[in-house]
């Protein structure tokens, strides 16, 4: 899981180069393919916010399971269900911030660009990374809420 959250910060910081280049933001192609993919990006997050809630529960002793956990914060080995639980859990505050930041930008850069479909994409994509932002901060991260 760890990997998939490198991957999409790589990403966001792809399309943040991508929404500061202003020859790029004219293109409505661009635009549109920015929207597509910030869009999988949020479900990819959606998943990866499923997954924590997943493996939250108790499962005894993490050494036992070093692929399933493995997860360092450079030379600090997190091994304990409670360090993963919380270093996951602020990946994922910080990756949601910066979908709300990349969809407000997106926003705003391509309202003129885009067609009203992407553009309720991008509406779709954000209140689905509001929605998990609330269960995370509420504790509710069954994620009962529709």
């Amino acid at each position: 899981m760890h990997i998939a959250i490198a991957r999409v910060k790589s990403t966001y910081q792809q399309y943040s180069q991508i929404l500061s280049c202003s020859h790029c933001t004219l293109l409505s192609d661009h635009m549109m393919l920015a929207a597509v993919v910030i869009s999988k990006l949020v479900s990819i997050l959606e998943e990866i916010f499923h997954v924590y809630v997943r493996r939250r529960t108790p499962r005894g002793d993490l050494n036992h399971q070093s692929d399933y956990w493995s997860l360092s914060v450079g030379e600090y080995m997190v091994d304990s269900e409670i360090e993963w639980a919380a270093v996951m859990k602020v990946l994922i505050v910080i990756l949601l911030k910066r979908t709300l930041d990349t969809l407000g930008c997106l926003k705003r850069i391509a309202k003129a660009n885009l067609r009203e479909a992407q553009f309720s994409m991008l509406r779709a994509a954000e209140q689905k990374a509001e929605r998990i932002s609330l269960d995370l901060q509420s504790g509710d991260v069954g994620g009962s809420r529709t």
